[in-house]
């Protein structure tokens, strides 16, 4: 596949910092009581009656998810709640915890993400609402850690 650079105009808005976390309670007070973000929206669970699907194959995976905003852009905490395969539970599993990716509000998705795929990125996970509606994540094989563009609806 003949992979060609992104033109980063089409990925639209910056609007979400996502933060893979072991400990959603610990980072809660970090980020309130240092940080001062918040007040955090917090949801037990997030994944509701969407699928989930990561790396080709539909995944049980559910995540607890907390949400407050700086400005215009949204700070996202993510705590899986199962060991079911997720981008999150391969991110704790190597080790790593903290900003997992960012996400951004692409003008024309269905473009974005052909524009994506034509530059060598791959879908690492999505969900998928029963509208048809998804929210993906898109990783570039060679790199050592996964960049990550995608657009997520409510």
């Amino acid at each position: 596949m003949t992979t060609n650079p992104v033109n980063l105009s089409i990925l639209g808005k910056r609007m979400q910092l996502g933060h893979v976390v072991s400990d959603l309670e610990a980072a809660l007070e970090y980020w309130t009581r240092i940080m001062r973000v918040g007040p955090f929206v917090v949801l037990d669970t997030a994944v509701g009656d969407r699928q989930f699907f990561h790396r080709g194959q539909l995944s049980p995976v559910d995540f607890s998810i907390a949400i407050s905003y700086i400005g215009d852009v949204m700070i996202e905490l993510i705590k899986p709640i199962n060991s079911a395969p997720s981008p999150y539970s391969e991110f704790l599993g190597s080790g790593r915890e903290g900003l997992h990716h960012i996400g951004l509000w692409p003008a024309d998705f269905e473009q974005t993400c052909a524009a994506l795929a034509q530059s060598g990125f791959k879908e690492v996970s999505s969900i998928r609402r029963s509208d048809g509606a998804s929210f993906e994540e898109r990783a570039k094989p060679d790199l050592r850690r996964d960049s990550l563009a995608g657009r997520s609806f409510s």
